[in-house]
């Protein structure tokens, strides 16, 4: 395997003006027992620690997929194929292929999983998020299914009429990307609005109040012989600010690309609540594969 480099320049993000790196990777004295809270990554020997300026200035959700994420997503989560046959077995379960069949809104679609498998179920999806390259890659999977993809914000459904569709699903870690807590009343009174009669809406979620410690906050996302890539987790009263660290090598040897985002934290007992306040029975909740699922139906 290359060494390690020490840092090599990153390709500014097109939504803000440049800045001084907040990351600096140097080689330090392999005995040394300073800093005890950084990522350590050991290679021929050598130790590199990447430490974060907590001075930095994070980026929005969007920005963040825009510079670093996106382009990684499908990678991140492996095979499209498995991912989506898992949705469709949890949407099985929620008894989606026995309900009434009609229109359905996939909100924060990504790359697709759930898209591809409300349409197998019989749905007519229409699948939304702010990301084009994630809408493009999904529409490399939809091939005959009826889906439409569409460019767009959460926190602005207007467009949708009144008891339009038959599922709203909002999953992944779409609801802890909105900006404020204040946004999920919002949100869900609009999802009350365009779900039909007797309708289901499914959130799923990763739970983020409870605090990691130590270096329990820097997590081995992924990683192959070209690829590493690890989050780092600084939690604060509301939000954790999250920070993804990823190499990846070149003809020319190791490049390092970083971004930190912010996610909401909320309790899965509040989104319930708040589901309610919004006229919604919730019917459902579990927890599958670390994320919090919850379900529930607008009254006939």
């Amino acid at each position: 395997m290359d060494a390690l480099p020490r840092h090599r320049p990153v390709a500014h993000s097109p939504f803000r003006p440049f800045a001084v790196s907040p990351f600096r990777l140097r080689r330090t004295n392999r005995h040394s027992t300073r800093d005890r809270g950084c990522a350590v990554v050991w290679l021929r020997n050598n130790e590199y620690k990447i430490t974060v300026n907590p001075k930095s200035e994070p980026v929005s959700v969007a920005e963040h997929y825009q510079s670093l994420l996106a382009e990684r997503y499908s990678w991140m989560f492996g095979s499209f194929e498995q991912k989506a046959a898992e949705q469709e077995a949890l949407f099985k379960r929620l008894s989606l292929h026995h309900d009434p069949k009609g229109p359905a809104l996939d909100l924060g679609c990504g790359s697709g999983f759930q898209s591809v498998a409300l349409a197998r179920l019989g749905f007519e999806v229409t699948a939304v998020d702010f990301s084009e390259r994630l809408l493009q890659e999904l529409t490399q999977h939809t091939g005959a299914l009826p889906i439409t993809a569409m460019q767009g914000d959460l926190r602005q459904l207007g467009q949708f009429p009144d008891e339009s569709s038959q599922v709203v699903v909002c999953m992944g870690d779409t609801l802890t990307h909105l900006p404020a807590k204040a946004d999920i009343p919002e949100l869900f009174r609009a999802i009350k609005r365009i779900l039909k009669p007797g309708g289901k809406v499914i959130i799923s979620f990763r739970d983020l109040n409870e605090e990691l410690k130590g270096l329990d906050r820097f997590i081995p996302v992924k990683s192959d012989p070209d690829r590493i890539m690890t989050c780092v987790l600084e939690y604060e009263p509301e939000t954790v600010l999250v920070t993804d660290l990823f190499y990846e090598r070149t003809q020319s040897g190791w490049s390092f690309h970083r971004s930190s985002y912010r996610k909401i934290r909320i309790a899965p007992s509040a989104v319930a609540e708040e589901l309610r306040g919004a006229g919604l029975m919730v019917t459902f909740r579990d927890i599958i594969a670390g994320f919090q699922i919850l379900a529930a139906v607008k009254a006939e």
